[in-house]
């Protein structure tokens, strides 16, 4: 709702939260557009964000990356999405509870 009312200031507010918590992919991108590898806890806080989102839109982590198409590829390094999609279909074959 907040968005609606103040666009400017939601998406500078988004834009600090994003590059000041390492769960984000942006944290990992320099300003030259180096992109770096996350460590494994925050690719582990970035899923109970995407476990979040999921409730949100109905559906698991993994379907709402697939559902991005290529925007979280295009901003993680390739190391760092190979292992996110890993650990989501691992989640998703073996469930949350037997990881």
């Amino acid at each position: 709702e907040k968005e609606a009312t103040n666009p400017e200031a939601f998406q500078r507010a988004w834009k600090h939260h994003y590059k000041f918590n390492s769960h984000h992919p942006e944290y990992w991108i320099d300003a030259d557009g180096t992109k770096h590898d996350m460590d494994i806890a925050s690719l582990c806080e970035m899923i109970c964000d995407l476990w979040a989102m999921s409730f949100k839109f109905h559906n698991t982590p993994l379907q709402y990356i697939k559902s991005k198409g290529d925007e979280f590829k295009d901003i993680m390094s390739g190391n760092s999405y190979n292992q996110l999609i890993y650990m989501l279909e691992d989640i998703d074959k073996k469930g949350l509870i037997k990881i």
